[in-house]
């Protein structure tokens, strides 16, 4: 079973570093979040929206830097936003870690969040958004483009899982008005693309099982 994770989180971040640094770089950011707002006894809202969120409102002249289409993948509304995305890429992102190589894993990562901002750019006017979910799902798009392109890619059972939890969450990103529909869309399209770019720089192995 690919999905489940029964090393121990020393031989975790051994085997899939990028993912280990990506969930433990959120915790941090978060926590020092809080620990900067009780400090300076400011809004913690505030400071995200100011240092790394990306925040767009053209009638107050306010742009997105350059820099806020990476940082507020890092960002986190809450400990339950944190939490369920920290949940998601400590779980499913080994498979994908060890078949693409930690490089190119990395860049997965960081491309989707990219393009689910640029998509948030295009599709709202006015917005602050943060969070991971354009990471999320990017590795949904990659999921579904290495489970077309390599027959053996995860069993069964782990192809169903991966559609079902696909379809629950562009579901519930329906259903909710404060859920960046956008970004999941945007993170979606560039997992799949990177994927697809990704499966032609790897060598031809069809063998591959993506444990």
């Amino acid at each position: 079973m690919h999905f489940l994770r029964m090393e121990k989180l020393s031989e975790y971040a051994r085997l899939y570093p990028v993912g280990a640094s990506f969930c433990a770089l959120m915790i941090a950011v978060h926590v020092g979040f809080f620990v900067w707002a009780f400090v300076t006894q400011s809004d913690v809202d505030v400071l995200k929206r100011t240092f790394g969120a990306f925040y767009t409102d053209p009638m107050m002249g306010i742009q997105p830097t350059y820099w806020d289409y990476f940082t507020s993948a890092f960002l986190h509304a809450d400990w339950m936003h944190l939490l369920f995305n920290v949940f998601f890429l400590y779980v499913f992102s080994p498979p994908l870690e060890r078949l693409l190589s930690s490089w190119l894993f990395a860049g997965l990562l960081l491309v989707s969040g990219f393009i689910g901002n640029v998509f948030t750019f295009l599709y709202y006017d006015a917005v602050s958004s943060i969070g991971a979910s354009g990471m999320v799902y990017g590795l949904y798009g990659a999921y579904v483009l290495l489970m077309w392109r390599i027959p053996s890619f995860l069993g069964v059972a782990e192809r169903r899982m991966v559609w079902a939890l696909l379809i629950i969450g562009f579901g519930f990103s329906l259903l909710f008005s404060n859920v960046n529909m956008s970004a999941h869309v945007g993170g979606f399209v560039g997992g799949f693309v990177y994927a697809l770019v990704a499966r032609y720089v790897l060598p031809r192995r069809e063998g591959v099982d993506g444990a």
